[in-house]
């Protein structure tokens, strides 16, 4: 459902700090400029007559043996290009290309993973209300249970790899380590490395957490990094919701437990969805020139548009189930949207994704 990740760790990219390249800032004069140093400006010849008549011999004859060449004014610049990236060219990348060592890969080939079981769930919720001839045997008991406990594993892995990503952002070289002779020149305005610079797992760059200086300065005052936060307490609250959920653990039919049940499913719910609302709102102003104008043609935003449609789905869902118990058709009616619009984002967080690798 953090269907927001990777173009968060691009707002990470743009900030003037980069903790790959922190130095130590203690302030300590040059030896040069102490107080008291002193230059010799005083010059030293020690060479004798007999050297220096041979030296201006060979000078010259240097000078008279140099080749001249005639130079184009206007050389062709030379400019590495990438690949062209075509919605068909990298479509195809998603089927061919995979970069495990990336963690954002991961984090959205994951979420593609979650939200595909997720919709998968939202089903066996709906259709029982609207087509029951769909009903089959333990469809509440084991098919809605099980596709529950794989979504919500995932989703919480998903999260805290999301976070992995982040700390890792512009730390590395995409697709290459410090040793490969393959990358593209560093800087070029055309190289992955210009724009995306992961630190790829298992490379001399990768870190399992910031320092503490990095927390501070670069990471939390940072307005995306501080969405990512809202993400994960949100995610928190949706776990606590799903484990209530499965089939068993509340008896939602006895009015001795129904307290439970809006206390540990629908309350949950709600909270989990206001906490990633706000933050898909964050992200979207982000991505847009002006903090007013959405920026529809831009794909980014889209992501962030349809994260933000599907948190306030699960947001009303937890409001229904909390003021209107009996709406049980809304409340799923509002999950299967939440879950679809989910499904969407993350699979255009992992076509977004796939713009920074060339094609197989």
């Amino acid at each position: 459902m953090n269907i927001s990740a990777p173009l968060r760790f691009s707002y990470l990219r743009e900030s003037t700090y980069n903790p790959s390249y922190a130095q130590n800032t203690a302030d300590e004069p040059l030896p040069a400029l102490q107080e008291g140093a002193e230059l010799n400006l005083t010059r030293t010849n020690s060479l004798s007559a007999d050297d220096e008549k041979t030296l201006k011999e060979k000078s010259h004859g240097d000078r008279i043996s140099v080749v001249v060449y005639e130079v184009d004014p206007s050389p062709e610049p030379v400019i590495t290009q990438l690949e062209k990236s075509g919605p068909l060219n990298r479509i195809k990348r998603m089927c061919t290309v995979f970069p495990y060592k990336d963690i954002s890969w991961q984090v959205a080939v994951i979420f593609v993973f979650t939200n595909t079981i997720g919709t998968v769930n939202s089903f066996f919720g709906l259709l029982p209300l609207i087509a029951s001839s769909t009903n089959f045997r333990n469809e509440k008991t084991i098919a809605a249970g099980v596709t529950l406990g794989f979504a919500s594993t995932a989703f919480l892995c998903g999260i805290a790899l999301g976070l992995l990503a982040a700390f890792n952002t512009d730390r590395g070289t995409i697709g290459s380590d410090k040793s490969d002779d393959r990358k593209l020149e560093e800087g070029s305005p055309s190289s992955p490395s210009a724009t995306y610079k992961p630190a790829l797992m298992g490379s001399d760059d990768f870190v399992w957490k910031p320092t503490m200086e990095e927390l501070k300065t670069f990471y939390l005052p940072n307005p995306a990094f501080q969405a990512g936060l809202a993400q994960l307490v949100g995610a928190m609250f949706f776990t606590i919701a799903n484990i209530a959920s499965f089939p068993g653990v509340i008896n939602k039919m006895s009015l001795h437990e129904r307290g439970f049940s809006k206390l540990l499913v629908s309350m949950p719910t709600l909270v989990g969805g206001i906490f990633f609302f706000g933050s898909a709102m964050v992200l979207m102003v982000l991505a847009q020139d002006k903090w007013y104008k959405p920026k529809l043609s831009d794909i980014n935003w889209l992501v962030y548009f349809l994260g933000a449609t599907g948190a306030l789905a699960f947001l009303l869902n937890g409001a229904v189930a909390l003021m209107a118990p009996q709406a049980v058709l809304a409340a799923s009616l509002f999950i299967f949207i939440g879950r679809w619009t989910f499904w969407l984002g993350s699979l255009l967080q992992w076509y977004v994704l796939m713009e920074f690798y060339p094609s197989a």
